[in-house]
Formats: structure tokens, sequence, C-alpha cells
């Protein structure tokens, strides 16, 4: 593990073997042993399956070594493909739990870059309420967070009365100056500095107490 992890992700290793063997190789192994509820078509011990030679395809011993190294190349680059995900996961875990504990209040959530942050509050229970970050045309983003995973509602909603307001309309309901926009359905809105995505952020969880 540690060989394909870069070195600032080293101290990941173990946790991200510990659920590689958890979620993959157990669940190959109870399908090897006949003990896996069900056998999905698409998984990769099927697909793995799918490279041994048919019945009475040609090339004996040959063509099953060619057959192995093919599946073993299949499977190598799944595992390092879930190796990398799982190591994205945990470093944004990491940034996200350090961004939290730097900030003045625990319901805003001050990032430096955009991330998946999501995730992260809800395996750790935090109590954010929006998160900050910049976006890729210089503007900050104020995005609300949500109840549950998958849910389209919000902990907290920016307010009714900026939604859907831009620019001039929006500094002027919001008292933001620099505020951008408010979506009309109102999980997420701009401003042009950091300063003034806080200010919307802090100024919705007023209205909204």
């Amino acid at each position: 593990m540690r060989a394909i992890l870069p070195p600032e992700a080293a101290g990941f290793a173990a946790a991200i073997a510990a659920e590689i063997d958890q979620t993959v190789v157990r669940r190959i192994d109870e399908i090897d042993n006949g003990t896996a509820p069900e056998r999905d078509v698409l998984g990769l011990a099927a697909l793995v399956g799918d490279f041994n030679p048919g019945w009475d395809s040609a090339g004996g011993d040959a063509a099953a070594d060619a057959a192995f190294l093919e599946a073993a190349a299949l499977a190598e680059g799944v595992l390092r493909r879930r190796v990398e995900v799982l190591r994205g996961r945990m470093a944004a875990d990491a940034e996200v739990l350090a961004a939290h504990a730097r900030s003045a209040d625990p319901r805003v959530l001050e990032l430096e870059r955009g991330m998946p942050w999501k995730g992260a509050v809800f395996t750790h229970n935090l109590p954010v309420l929006f998160a900050l970050y910049p976006a890729s045309n210089g503007n900050w983003m104020v995005d609300a967070m949500p109840p549950e995973p998958g849910s389209f509602a919000q902990r907290l909603p920016l307010p009714e009365a900026w939604a859907g307001l831009q620019d001039a309309a929006l500094a002027e309901a919001s008292g933001v100056p620099d505020a951008v926009f408010t979506h009309l359905r109102r999980f997420v809105g701009a401003a042009r500095t950091r300063d003034g995505a806080r200010e919307m952020a802090r100024k919705a969880i007023a209205l909204g107490s």
C-alpha cells in the first residue's frame, strides 16, 4: 500500500488497507466460498472471472496464462483507482476537520479551496450550516449544508428575501456590498470576497435563528 501512495499520504495506508480488506477482499472471499448473498455480474470478481478462456477455446496453457495476466492488469488498475479514491476522501476529511477546528463559528466551515466536504461533516457530526470556499472565477461560494446525505434540502437555507437576486439587488437586500448572487432555491450563493461570503453566512444564520 505504501508503495502506491505518495509520501505525503503514507499516514493513510493502514486505514485504506483496512477499508479495501473490508469492502473488496472479504467480498471476493465470500463469492469464492459461496457465502455471498448474490453475485454481481459487473462486480470485480465476475469481471476477473470472465477472463477465463472458454471451454472450447484454443491455446491451452499459454492462452490461460495470457488471460491471467490480462485479468491481473484489470484488477491492479481497479485497486489502484480505489486506493486513490480512498486517499482523496481521507485527505479531504483531514482538511475539513483542520479547517473546522480553526473556524471562529463552528456553524461556518471556511475552506482554502474547493473540495468534497459534506461527507466529512456527516461522518464527524459537525454542526456546519454553511461552507465557504473560493471558486475558479475568483468569487467565494456560500454553500448550504443538507440535513442528510443525498438530500436536496438544507439545514438552513439562505434567506428567502435573497432568493434569485444578483449583484446590486442582492447587495441591497442582504446588506453585503459585494454579494454576487443567491440561487432561487437558496442552497448556494456567492460574494466577491471571503469577507463578503463570511458576512452572507453570518447574516443568514442570524436571520434563520
